[in-house]
C-alpha cells in the first residue's frame, strides 16, 4: 500500500509516495494546485495528471493508495479545504484524503509531529507552529496587499517607496535610486513607478528586485540597512507570536525557509540574535516538504 503527499505550490507542485516498507517514490512534476489563481478544472486536471503519472508508473491502481495529504498555496480559509477536498473526489482520488496549507507540511517533514514552528520568508511571508499538545497556530501569510511584511515582495516595495520619497524630497538619494533603476533596466524612479503600476507586473518580478537592497546595505547602506532591520522586525513578531500562542521553550526547534531569508546575508544578520530569544535550535529547512505531506497521510491512516 501506498501513502501519497503533494506539496501544491502556487507555480508548481511535486509529488511523492511511500510504501509499507519505507521505499520513497518521486517526485513528479506539475502545475500550480492553488485554488485561489486558478480556476477549479485547472487545479482538478493538474491534480489527476500527478496522480495519474503516479498510478501509470508504478503500474498501481487506486485501491493500492491508502492515503493522500496535500499541502497547497491557497489553504487560509476553511472553504478552501472543502473545495479542495472536492477537486481531489473529481480527480480520481477515493481513499482518505487530507487538505492543509503547504506551510504546515514543512514543519511536519521537519518536526515529524514534535513541537516546533516554521518561519518562511520568500515572495510572501508566514509562521507555523505546532506544540506538544498539538494545538497550532499560524501568523501571517495574508499576501502582498494588505500582508506579507518581511517578505522578498515586501522588501523590494520599500525600496520602491524609499526611492520616491527622494524623488519628493523628503529624503536624500541613497545608492539605493540607482541601484533600483539598473535592476529594471529602466532609466528612473518614474519609468520604475510606472512598471510597478502595470498590470502584466505580477508580485513575483517586483520581489525579484529586493537584492537591491542586500547589495545596498551590504555596502553600508543606512537606508536599505533599516529597511532590513523593519523586515527582520516583522518577521521575529510571527514567530514571537507563535511561542507565546503555543508556549514552546527554547529547546523546540524554529526552521526557517524561503529564498528571501535563505539568500539575504543582510536579513539573516539582522534576525538571527532576535530569533535567539526564542529558540537555541534555530535552523535552515533541510527535508523535502513532500515528506511532511506523507507523514501526515500516514498519520491520519493510523488514527
Amino acid at each position: 500500500m501506498y501513502d501519497i503527499g503533494i506539496d501544491g505550490g502556487g507555480t508548481k507542485s511535486r509529488l511523492m509516495a511511500m510504501d509499507d516498507a519505507g521505499n520513497i517514490y518521486g517526485p513528479w512534476f506539475g502545475n500550480s494546485t492553488n485554488i485561489c489563481s486558478n480556476r477549479r478544472e485547472e487545479v482538478r486536471d493538474n491534480i489527476r495528471s500527478l496522480y495519474e503519472g503516479f498510478l501509470r508508473e508504478q503500474g498501481a491502481t487506486g485501491e493500492e493508495v491508502r492515503s493522500f495529504c496535500i499541502g497547497s498555496a491557497g489553504i487560509d480559509v476553511p472553504e478552501n479545504v472543502v473545495i479542495l477536498t472536492e477537486i481531489l473526489v473529481e480527480a480520481g482520488i477515493s481513499c482518505p484524503v487530507k487538505v492543509v496549507n503547504d506551510v504546515e507540511i514543512l514543519l511536519a517533514s521537519e518536526s515529524e509531529g514534535k513541537p516546533g514552528a516554521v518561519l518562511i520568508s520568500g515572495t510572501g511571508s508566514v509562521a507555523f507552529g505546532k506544540n506538544a499538545a498539538g494545538q497550532t497556530h499560524r501568523t501571517g501569510g495574508w499576501g502582498h496587499i494588505v500582508g506579507d511584511e518581511g517578505s522578498g515582495y515586501w522588501i523590494a516595495q520599500e525600496a520602491v517607496r524609499q526611492c520616491l520619497h527622494a524623488l519628493d524630497g523628503r529624503r536624500p538619494a541613497t545608492s539605493m535610486d540607482k541601484l533600483l533603476c539598473e535592476a529594471c533596466g529602466m532609466d528612473s524612479i518614474l519609468e520604475v513607478f510606472t512598471w510597478v503600476y502595470d498590470p502584466s507586473t505580477n508580485k513575483s518580478q517586483v520581489a525579484n528586485v529586493g537584492f537591491i537592497v542586500d547589495k545596498a546595505a551590504e555596502a553600508g547602506d543606512e537606508l536599505a540597512l533599516g529597511i532590513m532591520k523593519t523586515a527582520a522586525t516583522a518577521l521575529y513578531g510571527m514567530a514571537e507570536a507563535i511561542w507565546k500562542r503555543l508556549g514552546l521553550s527554547q529547546s523546540d526547534p524554529l526552521v526557517l525557509s524561503g529564498g528571501t531569508v535563505l539568500h539575504s546575508e543582510p536579513l539573516r544578520n539582522e534576525l538571527l540574535p532576535m530569533l535567539a530569544r526564542l529558540s537555541n535550535q534555530v535552523r535552515a529547512v533541510t527535508k523535502e516538504p513532500c515528506m511532511g505531506a506523507i507523514y501526515l497521510a500516514r498519520e491520519m491512516a493510523q488514527q
